[in-house]
């Protein structure tokens, strides 16, 4: 009886065990809770040499799975072509087409001066979000969510 009792155990653990993991890797689903990006979140961008490195601060409002808001990459050089023509691009702060879908957060923002945008890609972990921000190159974004 004993035996039985203690096997049953090990076995309702492992079973718990291997959900806890499975679920862990499924994306968020219907009826589950979807990260909240709601708020100031602050963090670097890495143009790995190609448009440079800074600061960047997102003013985030979602709506569900809709999000609007402002970005700080306001002097991202240079994006498309050369140095001499960085000055005639002007990139946006308003936030286009937010969305997020699971962890998983896109928005654009506009440019002048070219065609195309700079496209967010970024996952939401609790209090950070990390990605990519592109245009014709691609950089690495690293952000936290900023304290109340």
């Amino acid at each position: 009886m004993q035996r039985t009792v203690a096997l049953s155990a090990a076995l309702l653990s492992a079973t718990l065990m291997l959900l806890i993991v499975i679920h862990g890797n499924i994306p968020a689903t219907a009826g589950e809770s979807m990260p909240n990006v709601t708020g100031k979140w602050e963090g670097t961008y890495d143009g790995r040499g190609r448009f440079g490195s800074g600061q960047i601060t997102l003013h985030l409002l979602q709506e569900g799975n809709k999000v609007t808001g402002k970005q700080s990459v306001v002097d991202l050089i240079p994006v498309w072509g050369t140095e001499a023509a960085a000055s005639d691009i002007v990139v946006g702060e308003e936030i286009r087409d937010g969305e997020i879908d699971g962890s998983t957060l896109h928005f654009h923002v506009t440019t002048e001066g070219v065609k195309g945008s700079l496209n967010f890609t970024l996952t939401v972990s609790g209090d950070t979000m990390t990605g990519t921000i592109c245009g014709y190159n691609c950089g690495k974004l690293k952000l936290k969510k900023a304290p109340f």
